[in-house]
């Protein structure tokens, strides 16, 4: 079986057992199937991005590189773009190999088309890493990879994650800037709304009235899906990193498209934090006004925490083996 990435149909190869010879083999693969090994006369390289200098170890996220005597010359009428991707292999000497080819020339008439010996290997622009096996699994794409805070992240993999979840049926990772300009990760959710209701029904909850707020071609559900909220961050949160964890959810009945039937970035909606703020209800506020200092300024710290929290409408609740906070 062939692997899913562009580069891996073409050059690489991963056999799955069959269900009689290895009934649980897919299972064990996990959400990716690896693109495999190199195929003959194919060498597949991860290298790492820090220090291109070095090949990545068992598990290290690099970016994979191909090489073989059989790459393609060049992108036709891209010349710019040829010299991005095909890059001479700074592993080996290749001159010596140039001088040698040099004693052994005779005049050959075909030397006229023959560019001499080349090392060359082709960068795939894809994200991978190294199985125990030998093998090397694709995890994402370069150009899908951002940086916050010194942390690598890599937003195809949080969607990913987010499209493992039986409550998503959609949903798009970016980074927009919050009111300090400071980067932050926002994910965009369409909820598969049948399998919302039978979570509600099963945690013995009511669905919230949200006819949704239209916002330029996307229509917002600012309060029916903020219990999903939370559990969709439960849901990430025993699979990435903490940096990797958006901290923003915006929940909409569909994802505006383009032409080209791509996500329409642009029409997404921009995350308004004075928008997202929940106002506190009466109840809410008795709440609040029932609180001890020491309670009002640990809520007041969570909502500094929490993009959009209003600290008001934080619940404070009181259990024999523990105190803890509601939001």
């Amino acid at each position: 079986m062939y692997g899913t990435t562009e580069t891996s149909r073409a050059v690489s190869y991963f056999e799955i057992p069959s269900a009689a010879d290895d009934p649980a083999a897919l299972d064990s693969l996990g959400d990716t199937v690896p693109a495999g090994w190199g195929m003959h006369d194919v060498q597949m390289l991860v290298i790492s991005q820090e220090d291109r200098t070095k090949m990545c170890g068992v598990g290290e996220v690099g970016e994979v590189y191909l090489r073989s005597s059989g790459l393609a010359e060049c992108y036709l009428g891209d010349p710019e773009k040829t010299k991005e991707k095909f890059v001479d292999n700074w592993f080996v000497d290749n001159a010596k190999w140039v001088e040698a080819d040099k004693a052994n020339d005779k005049g050959e008439p075909w030397r006229r088309y023959y560019k001499g010996p080349r090392d060359r290997i082709y960068r795939t622009g894809d994200l991978g890493q190294f199985l125990p096996s030998g093998a090397v699994r694709v995890s994402g794409r370069i150009d899908s990879q951002v940086k916050i805070r010194g942390f690598r992240i890599e937003l195809n993999e949080i969607d990913g994650n987010l499209s493992g979840s039986p409550l998503i049926r959609d949903c798009k990772t970016l980074v927009r800037r919050d009111r300090n300009e400071e980067p932050t990760l926002v994910s965009y959710i369409v909820p598969e709304v049948a399998e919302w209701k039978r979570w509600l029904a099963a945690q013995n909850l009511e669905d919230v009235e949200d006819e949704g707020v239209e916002m330029g071609s996307s229509v917002v559900y600012p309060k029916r899906y903020r219990r999903m909220q939370a559990e969709v961050r439960d849901h990430l949160r025993t699979r990435l990193p903490a940096y990797s964890v958006p901290s923003i959810y915006i929940m909409l009945q569909k994802l505006p498209l383009n032409p080209n039937g791509k996500v329409d970035v642009p029409n997404l909606p921009f995350p308004d934090a004075a928008g997202r703020v929940e106002d506190a209800s009466e109840e809410d506020l008795k709440s609040w006004e029932a609180l001890s200092e020491t309670e009002k300024t640990i809520a007041s710290q969570w909502s500094t925490l929490i993009p959009g929290l209003n600290a008001k409408t934080v619940k404070y609740v009181d259990r024999s083996s523990a105190s803890t906070y509601q939001c």
